[in-house]
């Protein structure tokens, strides 16, 4: 309906963090309305060129024909070829090519297909008979297909009409000139999107509502517009505005080259496609460049290995057992029967659309996602999975509104295929790096057991325990950052700085003081702790050995300073590690949605009292967290150093 009746000008994708906290994308688009005998028109030329009809009448385009050869080039075959298609008597180009193959493949796929062939009428006809039978019912099925994408790709023109005012009488042409649309995206990264919009959402106590980003001047920093010039050519709405109003466009800027694409409408459909879902995509380069180069001949992923549909199996049917359940972000669950044997890769088809998990035992992939049948002769599993992983199928799955990924998009990618022997090199490598994987993630396991049990260990007798606040200072100072710094900047701290679990903690956020939030107040020394007040269940804690100059910490964080012997690092330890203080901070937290501790519930809270052995226990700790962040290291290169694998022999 949308493309019978309107052009699509614009198309504006806004990530989750538009509208709040939601997990969703939203999309806006910018039609213009065209006239109702446009659609039917198209519909003629559809008839006519696909179908064959042909009827003599007026009104055509006259470029309709230009318009034909136009699509046959979007599908990568010589018009002769395509022609013989409709023709119903495919030439040797047509029937060796890829598109044709895969018609072919789609068609024997079809239960009505099967079904026929089984049957007692057709098991009796002659040969030829059946062969006659099932090539027109395959040519009617591909054609029809194809008459529905032709009629799209129609539909995604708009009408340039022309009139010769010298003619006698006067000659009214009507011209298809293909769509040009104009594509925005806010990106999918919260930091992106924050950059883009100019502001982000908070729902923190004391901070709910827009957090605006301003510059020293209190202007909105905003890739979206300039409220003191709305042609400005570095903004998103100037250009969105100059090409619905049929304006001279501004050429696009560096600023905006991740945001704004202009794009031909036609270039937005897969028309490759058997199954043509009439999908609008905004990755139309993506789609374009998928696959990967190679000093090896390239291959269609189909012709080494397919993606099989998952099976519905919902949760109340499920029969705890041995088996994994997969969806689309990995194992969701637990079966006694499973779909397939291990080790397989399953992707994911809906939700987290592309993305690959390794499955090693037998298994039952869900509904939401395909699993990889593969042509073991051709194609070795421990090749496969680190190539698909180049593939960046949840790119290629990542569309307007809910992702989806197609299995045809995948089929169609060119993979290269070394000779097996090189294959085997590649599997050997890739296993020598995921034995280093597995030593780290057990070395990583004990020292954080390690770390735990000596943590835990010091709280076994209760009698010997201190008040908090008896031996350290908790939020000793504060400032106010627009009169401390004014218009220059100064490095602000706040919750979504400190990471979950890890203590890493990051100082990239910068802004002038006088846009500082109402929230930036804690100052920090060094050798202090932070301890995120706000759902401190997730454990938002970090050691400060060294605090840089010019920074300030959110009244989201409790910070925390040594009155005298006692260690801040062994405090940040206990924080992080012992169950006894996190079960002190549980307790303290409001049962509501945005749980948090204040600072007189901080003040009581119990730890060990300090002992002479504390600097022993507390190198112990350290010891164990440099083994830790060694392995860890080691963890987060393992997937570059496989991708140096594949660069390497490919």
């Amino acid at each position: 309906m949308l493309l019978r009746r309107f052009e699509v000008r614009g198309i504006v994708e806004l990530g989750s963090s538009t509208f709040g906290a939601t997990g969703t994308s939203t999309v806006t688009l910018f039609l213009k309305r065209r006239p109702d005998d446009f659609a039917q028109d198209c519909e003629f030329i559809a008839d006519d060129l696909i179908l064959g009809l042909d009827p003599e009448r007026k009104g055509d385009f006259v470029n309709s024909r230009e318009v034909f050869e136009a699509y046959c080039a979007h599908l990568g075959l010589p018009p002769d070829d395509y022609r013989s298609l409709v023709t119903r008597e495919p030439t040797d180009g047509l029937r060796e090519s890829e598109f044709y193959g895969a018609y072919r493949r789609w068609f024997e796929g079809l239960t009505d297909v099967k079904n026929f062939r089984k049957s007692k009428t057709f098991v009796k006809m002659p040969p030829d008979e059946q062969q006659r039978r099932i090539d027109r019912a395959f040519f009617d099925a591909a054609l029809d297909v194809e008459r529905d994408k032709f009629l799209t790709y129609l539909l995604a023109h708009r009408l340039e009409v022309h009139t010769d005012d010298t003619a006698v009488p006067p000659r009214t042409t009507r011209r298809l000139v293909p769509q040009q649309t104009l594509l925005v995206k806010s990106g999918r990264e919260t930091d992106t999107q924050r950059a883009f919009l100019g502001y982000s959402f908070s729902d923190r106590r004391g901070a709910k509502g827009l957090s605006l980003s301003l510059d020293a001047l209190g202007r909105p920093l905003t890739k979206l517009y300039d409220e003191a010039d709305y042609d400005n050519p570095e903004k998103v709405n100037a250009h969105l505005y100059r090409h619905l109003a049929d304006l001279d466009p501004h050429p696009l800027p560096d600023a905006l080259a991740e945001h704004l694409t202009r794009a031909r409408l036609v270039d937005c459909f897969n028309f490759e496609r058997v199954e043509f879902e009439k999908q609008i995509g905004i990755n139309t380069e993506r789609k374009k460049k998928a696959g990967i180069t190679s000093q090896w001949p390239s291959v269609e992923f189909s012709s080494v290995a397919t993606l099989e549909y998952g099976s519905a199996l919902k949760e109340e049917s499920r029969v705890e057992g041995e088996f994994p359940v997969v969806g689309s972000n990995g194992i969701v669950g637990y079966h006694n029967e499973f779909l397939i044997e291990g080790p397989a890769i399953v992707v994911g088809r809906k939700g987290s659309a592309g993305k690959i998990n390794l499955i090693d035992k037998n298994c039952f992939p869900i509904d939401t996602t395909f699993y990889v049948r593969l042509d073991q002769e051709k194609v070795l599993l421990g090749y496969l999975l680190p190539l698909m992983k180049l593939l960046d199928l949840e790119e290629l799955g990542a569309g307007v509104g809910v992702p989806g990924l197609n299995r045809n998009d995948v089929h169609n990618l060119k993979i290269p295929l070394p000779p097996k022997p090189i294959q085997e090199q590649i599997v050997a490598e890739m296993e020598a790096i995921e034995r280093e994987e597995t030593a780290a993630q057990k070395e990583a396991e004990n020292a954080k057991l390690g770390i735990r049990e000596i943590v835990n260990s010091l709280y076994q007798d209760a009698s010997l325990r201190q008040p908090i606040n008896s031996v350290f200072f908790i939020n000793e100072s504060a400032t106010n950052p627009a009169k401390t710094f004014g218009d220059s900047l100064f490095t602000y701290v706040d919750i979504d700085s400190v990471g979950k679990g890890t203590g890493v903690i990051s100082f990239d956020k910068k802004m002038a003081g006088t846009a500082a939030p109402s929230r930036a107040r804690r100052l920090a020394a060094d050798d202090s702790v932070l301890l995120s007040t706000v759902r401190p269940n997730l454990r938002g804690f970090a050691y400060l050995e060294t605090v840089p100059d010019k920074t300030v910490f959110s009244t989201g964080f409790a910070i925390f300073r040594s009155k005298g012997d006692y260690p801040a690092r062994l405090l940040y330890y206990l924080f992080q590690y012992a169950d006894d203080l996190m079960q002190q901070l549980i307790d303290k937290m409001p049962k509501a949605s945005y749980p948090s501790v204040n600072e007189r519930d901080i003040e009581g809270f119990q730890i060990p009292a300090f002992d002479a052995s504390f600097p022993d226990v507390l190198k112990r700790l350290t010891a164990l967290e440099a083994t830790l962040a060694a392995a860890q290291t080691v963890l987060a290169g393992a997937e570059a150093r496989k991708a140096e694998v594949m660069k390497k022999y490919l």
